[in-house]
């Protein structure tokens, strides 16, 4: 009974971790990175900010006090996270009478669409109850196709700059855009309130905005497809096993050191970065490769890690290296990288 109550609690700290993250503009400043994507797959139920964890913790606090051990708090909370990933998909309709307790796909669809009546709705991670007990709960509708995505769609798949979504600041953090909306405010309170109400929120209105004032999504909108062939897509995918698979070597092994996992980490950070911006293959794309490959070689030699991965990782660079000296059309599509 007690770990089952320790469910419960712990999907009750997630509800207003979640519903904070939507209707705080703070908050969802780093959380809308989760929202951004315009599919809806399994995959985006890893896409995270990792600022996140700067401030989710506070949610669970009440646990604290109530005595519940730092252990179990941790482990259920990852387990409440690991749970919602496969909700994150189109392939699964309803699950019948289980629909009533717990977030399902057919709910959760409901959260990430950017049509106006789904916004700000079904906030639960494991139970959907939580929406029906505090009022956030909205039912899909059949008659209109559910728009994924935010409401004012980020134009890149760079990483850093997905902490940003604004159209209107190109390429500038997300952050900017806040601020600069806070004080742009004629006074004080009406400034700080633009950082702790709605996105949407304007002064006199609502919490959340008002619904007239917000952006009207419909079906036709742009999708933004990736720019890249088969060869860029195995190029990418080679390099992001080397990136899953570092990581998963700094978390299993008990000799690596502070600065190993420092330096290593930093270089999965780049990876997964510069994946992004391969998806859009601006004019410096050959050269970051370079870069980074050349970088990563040099880090090989020079801080190796594992001996299991060290050859693998050797050989990957080496090639890529080779790739983007002598042949680089063989993983870009737009001529001018390509030359460059």
């Amino acid at each position: 009974m007690t770990a089952i109550a320790l469910v419960i609690l712990i999907d009750l700290g997630y509800y207003w971790l979640h519903r904070a993250s939507h209707e705080i503009m703070v908050l969802w400043a780093i959380h809308q990175v989760h929202h951004s994507s315009q599919d809806f797959t399994v995959a985006v139920g890893l896409r995270h900010s990792p600022i996140q964890r700067l401030f989710s913790w506070v949610f669970y606090l009440p646990l604290a006090v109530l005595g519940v051990p730092p252990a179990y708090m941790l482990s259920h909370i990852q387990f409440n996270l690991l749970y919602q990933c496969w909700i994150h998909t189109e392939a699964i309709s309803t699950l019948g009478p289980l629909e009533y307790i717990f977030n399902t796909p057919n709910h959760h669809r409901v959260h990430h669409g950017s049509n106006l009546y789904y916004l700000d709705k079904n906030y639960g991670g494991v139970f959907i109850f939580w929406d029906y007990l505090f009022g956030t709960f909205q039912p899909p509708k059949s008659d209109e196709e559910t728009v994924y995505g935010i409401l004012v769609q980020p134009e890149y798949f760079n990483l850093i700059y997905n902490q940003a979504g604004h159209t209107h600041l190109p390429r500038v953090f997300y952050f900017k855009y806040v601020l600069q909306k806070s004080f742009n405010m004629d006074n004080f309170g009406n400034g700080l309130a633009a950082l702790i109400k709605g996105p949407s929120w304007v002064p006199g209105g609502p919490w959340t905005g008002y619904d007239e004032n917000k952006t009207i999504v419909t079906a036709d909108r742009v999708y933004k497809a990736a720019k890249a062939t088969l060869t860029t897509h195995v190029y990418i995918v080679l390099h992001l096993l080397a990136a899953i698979t570092i990581t998963s070597c700094l978390t299993t092994l008990a000799s690596v050191s502070p600065m190993e996992v420092f330096v290593y980490s930093m270089m999965v950070v780049a990876a997964l970065t510069c994946i992004g911006i391969l998806y859009e293959q601006p004019h410096y794309t050959r050269t970051m490769e370079v870069w980074r490959c050349a970088a990563g070689l040099l880090l090989c030699l020079l801080l190796p890690p594992p001996a299991s991965l060290s050859p693998l990782l050797m050989a990957l660079y080496t090639a890529s290296l080779a790739v983007w000296i002598l042949h680089p059309a063989f993983v870009l599509t737009h001529h001018h990288c390509k030359q460059q």
